[in-house]
């Protein structure tokens, strides 16, 4: 990609630059944040004009978000651009090299026989405690997940309707709210519960089940990726870590129920982590070693954040970036977690003021995202969070996305009386 970003001062970075670069086309810095943080130690008439980092190619790896706060603000009238060198692809990616693959030979419980001799093994990164996605080059390779089973449907009761509650037979009912959910507190273990179907014996009572997970969608309009906690096959009932958004079983959906990242059901292309082992086990389908296999080590990669105070009536806003021409990819799913109910967007698709998108603002004005391609990742592309207004998303591609492509989600209509006129309400 090209860029043609007009500029009075221009400074340089390359991912193969050694130490001690001056940020210039000769000598240029090694990272973003050199370039950032030698912008923020311009006096004030030098910030007083356009500034274009132009990035050369190659990959930036970061092992943390890369965060443009207020010391980082253009002044009105100019612009602090982070743009392609011509002709030229910098990659921003959180991805780190797995190393040290060798075939498995020691199997671990549920280890499939058709695997056997097939599978490669390796340890953790040390810096990673866990991950959902995992990745080989512009490719996302699969978990292995398996159907067959079925989820109970149970009868809710329409709140409008409910009748005597002291009559509800509270191991196979609930008293419903419209949206599906449980009505009353004491209802709440319906959602971390469900009965199950399952003559195949896809549900198995594993002792080691730390970071298997069951997906199914409780209504048509949501889905839920969910940690189990322990399966009882004698009861045909499955228990989960956290509460799903609605009971499992209540309503028949279009989508199949399915478990992942459980070693039995491992094939060509997938894998699978166990969290407790730290070790991770892969199938690719050459047959060949591993190589260039990428863990993320992030959910969000750059964010551009103004000052944010939920109880204050303003926000202050970064001012007057551009991004263009850069690709983002490799960043890891976000998961939800325990006693976060109340910040699912309509229906829990996706949760208010989350760090879960590649390219993230809140708290920001006047700024552009030109040209940039966003890829190859468990989450979402960018978010635009709180107060954003004026920002300028053109001309880039989105695919390979694990969620959101473009998502919008303001503080709600009237929520900031000083700013309600033009923040952006939840969708």
């Amino acid at each position: 990609m090209s860029s043609s970003v007009a500029c009075a001062l221009e400074l340089y970075v390359a991912p193969t630059a050694g130490t001690g670069g001056q940020g210039t086309l000769e000598q240029p810095y090694n990272s973003i944040t050199q370039a950032r943080d030698s912008i923020r130690a311009l006096d004030a008439s030098q910030r007083s004009q356009d500034i274009t980092v132009w990035l050369r190619g190659g990959t930036y790896t970061l092992d943390q978000t890369l965060v443009f706060d207020l010391r980082d603000s253009a002044p009105d009238g100019v612009q602090y651009s982070y743009a392609a060198y011509q002709d030229e692809t910098p990659v921003l990616s959180s991805g780190i090299e797995i190393e040290g693959w060798q075939k498995a030979t020691v199997y671990p419980e549920g280890f499939p026989e058709a695997a056997m001799g097939k599978v490669y093994v390796a340890n953790f990164p040390e810096q990673l405690e866990q991950f959902y996605t995992l990745f080989n080059g512009f490719d996302r390779i699969p978990r292995a997940r398996q159907e067959g089973f079925e989820i109970r449907a149970i009868k809710p009761l329409n709140v409008a309707k409910h009748g005597d509650e002291q009559a509800v037979d509270r191991t196979a009912e609930y008293i419903a709210a419209r949206s599906m959910n449980v009505y009353h507190n004491e209802d709440r273990s319906q959602l971390k519960r469900f009965f199950f179907d399952d003559p195949d014996g896809i549900l198995k009572q594993w002792e080691r089940i730390q970071g298997i997970e069951v997906g199914f969608a409780p209504v048509p309009w949501a889905m839920n990726i969910i940690p189990l906690e322990s399966v009882d096959r004698d009861g045909q009932v499955a228990y989960l870590e956290i509460e799903a958004n609605s009971p499992p079983g209540a309503k028949r959906s279009h989508t199949q129920p399915w478990i992942e990242n459980a070693i039995d059901y491992i094939e060509a292309g997938t894998f699978v982590t166990l969290n407790r082992d730290r070790k991770v086990y892969y199938w690719p389908e050459n047959g060949e070693v591993p190589d260039s296999v990428l863990a993320p080590q992030l959910q969000e990669l750059v964010k551009i954040e103004g000052d944010i105070n939920y109880s204050s009536p303003t926000d202050v806003p970064v001012k007057n970036l551009v991004f263009k021409g850069i690709t983002f990819m490799h960043a890891d799913r976000y998961a939800w977690q325990e006693g976060h109910k109340g910040w699912g967007i309509q229906h829990d698709w996706d949760k208010f003021d989350t760090a879960n998108a590649m390219l993230r603002f809140r708290g920001a004005e006047n700024c552009e995202v030109l040209e940039c391609r966003f890829t190859n990742s468990g989450n979402s592309a960018l978010r635009l969070d709180l107060h954003c207004q004026g920002i300028r998303i053109e001309s880039n591609l989105i695919d390979r996305v694990g969620h959101m492509g473009i998502l919008l989600c303001g503080y709600g209509p009237g929520q900031r009386t000083s700013i309600s006129a033009t923040s952006l309400p939840i969708i």
